[in-house]
């Protein structure tokens, strides 16, 4: 099979698009993947997502054990990086999407290299070339909008939001103070008498108590609303 022939038959732009394709729809996989632990991380109380619960345990089992997380932020990347889907670490089908964007751009170079030696028509040489900018761009432009970076760091915020701001309070209380948890559950929560009551007037009478020394507005109350029932859940 000669270059001319890959010129003449289009193959090149062929090859060209099927790259092009294969690295969208791996693109497009990643982010609906990081959509998907997104949505797990905002609700990480009660998420069912295998890796939300895995951060969850160990977290909670280092305070058991009396091991304080002091860096958060490493902690989570650990288990971020370590996290698989579809046979393949999530970092390594961010790598071959990257890879099939880099090769797309290199048929494209090499293939007009190649042309101008053959002395290939300039018809087919010129749409050949377009070609590879064209789908080399559309990959860098569909790869900006679909922005892998910041669904990352939105991914990193809402767990790290959730292990600093609300698990671990709860923890060191339960496990560093648990005389003082005991005290504080006695006085402010009425034990439920099944597994699927809320203790609603408990809640109440917390939020009367907070209005009592704060004049909270309509969407104050809100969201103090929220985080008790975060906190107790």
């Amino acid at each position: 099979m000669t270059i001319q022939y890959l010129y003449e038959q289009k193959l090149l732009i062929m090859i060209l698009a099927g790259l092009f394709l294969l690295g969208v729809i791996i693109k497009l996989c990643i982010g609906r993947c990081y959509q998907n632990l997104i949505s797990a991380a905002e609700e990480m109380n009660q998420s069912e997502h295998k890796l939300m619960k895995t951060i969850l345990l160990k977290f909670e089992t280092c305070y058991k054990l009396k091991l304080n997380v002091t860096n958060v932020d490493t902690f989570i990347e650990k288990y971020l990086l370590s996290y698989q889907t579809k046979g393949f670490y999530l970092y390594t089908w961010e790598n071959i999407g990257t890879l099939l964007l880099i090769v797309t751009m290199a048929v494209s170079i090499i293939g007009g290299i190649l042309g101008v030696y053959y002395d290939i028509s300039q018809v087919a040489f010129f749409s050949t070339i377009l070609s590879g900018f064209i789908f080399s761009g559309l990959f860098i432009l569909i790869d900006s909008m679909i922005n892998l970076t910041m669904k990352k760091k939105i991914l990193r915020i809402h767990i790290k939001d959730y292990l600093e701001n609300i698990y671990r309070p709860r923890l060191e209380n339960e496990v560093f103070h648990p005389e003082e948890m005991e005290k504080y559950r006695d006085e402010y929560f009425i034990k439920e008498k099944d597994e699927d009551s809320k203790p609603q007037e408990e809640l109440e009478k917390l939020e009367k108590e907070v209005e009592f020394h704060f004049d909270l507005s309509k969407e104050e109350k809100k969201v103090l609303e929220e985080v008790l029932n975060e906190y107790i859940t």
